[in-house]
């Protein structure tokens, strides 16, 4: 009977004990409405930065933002696009600005040259067997902005 009797001692203060720290309020938890948590950011895109925020799909001419609630303001990516010839070392290049919309996306094109237009750009006269068309970032500027 004493085994009993402390058995149910035990079991009420359990009881008392759960009854009294679930009413306690954590001011450290994360859903404490009073008190705002997130952190903001802004950061400046560069030559040395954008390959965290931006995906860049050459085959597809197309940039996608990685970060899925961002807002990217004012980003021009300018790419720099080379033809140049395999076994001559003339190349021709030109530059394109691409202006990224606010989610980071954005699909590009090229001006597409024939065969003959190569040459004439290449300077090249006679037989041209093959070419490279090379496409590297060569700027990037704006800002991405989120919140974590």
């Amino acid at each position: 009977m004493k085994k009993l009797r402390s058995i149910a001692y035990l079991i009420l203060a359990v009881c008392f004990c759960m009854i009294v720290f679930t009413g306690c309020k954590d001011n450290n938890s994360p859903n404490n409405t009073s008190e705002n948590n997130e952190r903001y950011y802004n950061v400046n895109l560069s030559l040395e930065n954008y390959w965290k925020y931006l995906d860049w799909d050459k085959r597809n001419n197309q940039f996608n933002g990685v970060l899925t609630f961002a807002y990217y303001e004012n980003v021009i990516v300018t790419i720099q696009r080379k033809i140049v010839s395999e076994y001559t070392e003339n190349t021709y290049s030109e530059n394109y600005s691409v202006e990224l919309n606010a989610a980071g996306s954005k699909i590009y094109t090229f001006t597409e040259y024939t065969f003959e237009q190569i040459k004439e750009l290449l300077n090249h006269t006679g037989y041209l067997s093959s070419y490279n068309d090379e496409v590297t970032i060569i700027d990037v500027s704006g800002t991405v902005q989120f919140s974590i």
